[in-house]
């Protein structure tokens, strides 16, 4: 059974900035994980439950999975020189 892939608005908006090549490939990335939300190559960052990485060449998608109601919330997509850590 798939899952339903929701992204946040800062990660739309984050989206449009990012060069061309590599907006197709995010895309791609968010219709795999509605398949497969646990990817080889993905990986479960620690202290957070259920949140995951996955590498799309020099982005990350940082998102969490809700196996109960089967939904992949997309939380950031971040360059690879920004920081994982959330901002206080």
């Amino acid at each position: 059974m798939k899952y339903e892939v929701l992204v946040k608005r800062n990660v739309t908006k984050k989206i449009r900035s990012i060069p061309k090549p590599y907006i197709a490939k995010v895309y791609a990335a968010f219709k795999e994980l509605a398949k497969h939300p646990r990817p080889s190559g993905s990986k479960k960052l620690k202290g957070k439950t259920e949140t995951y990485r996955l590498r799309i060449g020099i982005y990350r998608i940082i998102y969490t999975i809700d196996d109960v109601v089967r939904i992949v919330h997309i939380e950031r997509l971040l360059h690879r020189q920004e920081g994982y850590r959330s901002k206080k």
